[in-house]
């Protein structure tokens, strides 16, 4: 018995299908080794290698390291058997995960909403939404601490600092 299936076995549930789990434990060091093949495609001719000395030694380090929690992965999953169906493992990950999913959705709205409506709307929606994501739904205190943080960060970075945030068609 591996330890995952010692673990699903001491919560009374049934073991997630091998795909679904290959998918979970898989997808981070994937997305490590394509993160520094995208990096390495998108710098080599284009900036003087002298300059890249360090950070191409950064991402072989990431890569290795990768490829080596991708080998571990792959002889852990070589004996896991599981239960569940795909689809009901995905959905059951899902529901462990659905806050944490929920906060980067509203981190990548956040991002995409800065430049076409503005830094301080943008910023008040994303503050909404990971409160609600939170658990948080007293549209009271949502209102005031949302309030309260943006004249904080509007006093100490425009006011103080002179920095110009993007503005929106409002122009705010």
């Amino acid at each position: 018995m591996t330890s995952t299936e010692a673990e699903e076995g001491a919560t009374n549930r049934p073991a997630r299908s091998t795909s679904a789990v290959a998918l979970f434990r898989l997808a981070f060091p994937l997305a490590g080794l394509l993160l520094a093949v995208l990096y390495v495609e998108n710098t080599y001719g284009r900036i003087r290698l002298e300059n890249l000395y360090y950070p191409y030694f950064v991402i072989g380090v990431l890569a290795v390291l990768s490829l080596t929690v991708f080998a571990t992965e792959l002889r852990g999953l070589a004996d896991y058997s599981g239960e569940l169906s795909f689809v009901e493992s995905v959905r059951d990950a899902l529901g462990e995960w659905n806050r944490s999913i929920g906060f980067s959705l509203v981190a990548i709205g956040y991002i995409w909403l800065i430049e076409p409506i503005g830094f301080f709307i943008a910023t008040a929606i994303a503050m909404v939404g990971v409160m609600l994501v939170g658990g948080r739904r007293d549209p009271l205190w949502i209102s005031i601490s949302t309030v309260i943080i943006l004249v904080f960060v509007y006093v100490m970075f425009v006011q103080i600092m002179g920095l110009r945030p993007p503005s929106g068609p409002l122009g705010l």
